[in-house]
This record gives structure tokens, sequence and C-alpha cells, in this order.
């Protein structure tokens, strides 16, 4: 039996996303062709990125590095990781809202517990 691959992956923290390898997915996204990121499906409201990320922004780059429609970034000799690997304490994050570009600066915190 063939396993399906998810089709959601887990971003990093509170945040779910989409790959964006599919060009017609790109286009109706407004992405232009040099564009290259991955899509925020999902933004848990006790995150700390809420406060600035929303659902369907495309995320190009993390910490000044760029990030593949597969959701990697360079890694040393030629390989490649996923991005959610760079995550620190506090990260720069450039993103693609309404075809327009915004920056962002990210401290994480821990979650907030919803209940005790």
């Amino acid at each position: 039996m063939r396993r399906m691959k998810p089709i959601l992956d887990s971003l990093f923290w509170g945040l779910s996303g989409k790959k964006m390898e599919n060009p017609d997915l790109r286009k109706a996204m407004d992405m232009k062709p040099e564009q290259k990121g991955v899509r925020i499906f999902r933004v848990d409201p006790t995150a700390p990125e809420s406060m600035v990320l929303k659902s369907s922004d495309i995320v190009l780059s993390f910490d000044g590095v760029d990030i593949a429609n597969d959701g990697t970034v360079p890694f040393r000799h030629g390989k490649c990781i996923g991005f959610s690997y760079l995550v620190s304490q506090k990260y720069a994050v450039k993103v693609l809202r309404n075809s327009k570009i915004l920056n962002f600066n990210i401290k994480l915190t821990s979650l907030r517990r919803l209940c005790s």
C-alpha cells in the first residue's frame, strides 16, 4: 500500500503550510516567476507569529535565507534541509501578502495554553 504525503506540513511552532511547487498555484497567489517560498495555510492563534503572519502569506525568506518552493534551504555541500531548522529565538521573515512584500521581525515565546 502506498503512503500518501501529507498536504500540509508543520512549518514551525504554530504554523502549517503548503509547498508552492505547482506553477498554477504560484500564479494564483500572484507570485512572480523568480519568487519562491511556502504558503502559510494555518496560524495557531496562540503562536507568537499570529500577531503578524496570516493565512495565505507566502514565506519568501527566513533570516535572510531564501526558501525554495518545496520548503527547503541550502545547507552545506550542496544539500538542502527544511527551513524550520533555521528557527532561533528571534528571526526576520519576508512574506508576500496581497502582491506586496512585507518584512517582520518576530521573537519566539512559548505557546500560550488555552486550558491548564
